[in-house]
């Protein structure tokens, strides 16, 4: 049996501890393994969540950037058309959504084909004038 001695001082007064510490010494060694195999365990969840969350983040801003992208070629798109029919941008949002309701899926396409051929009628010329 091992015997351990520790000698501590106070101010000038010395304390003298003798017994056996095998116990505590190997419930220490016990808890330092469990406390050192926690903390392993913790960083892999910790670096397996900041993986996680770099990757969404990274497709979070794929995703905004790609609706913004959509709706800024929407937005050309209206206006250019806008222009085109000489009225404005928020005429042809009615008349697309309107179209939407109805379910004409291509609404601008069929205003463009529309504006084409009122040309072609005022000039005489195209389908409507043979008519």
């Amino acid at each position: 049996m091992e015997q351990r001695q520790t000698v501590a001082q106070l101010g000038s007064m010395f304390v003298r501890f003798d017994g056996d510490t095998r116990g505590l010494e190997s419930a220490t060694e016990r808890a330092q393994g469990s406390i050192s195999k926690f903390g392993t365990q913790a960083r892999r969840g910790i670096n397996v969540a900041a993986k996680y969350g770099a990757a969404f983040a990274a497709a979070g801003a794929a995703i905004a950037t790609r609706f913004t992208a959509q709706q800024m070629s929407a937005i050309d798109s209206a206006s250019k058309l806008a222009r085109q029919l000489n009225t404005t941008t928020e005429s042809i949002a009615t008349m697309q959504r309107a179209g939407q309701l109805a379910g004409i899926t291509d609404m601008e396409s069929n205003m463009e084909r529309l504006n084409r051929r009122l040309g072609e009628a005022a000039r005489g010329t195209g389908q409507a004038a043979r008519a």
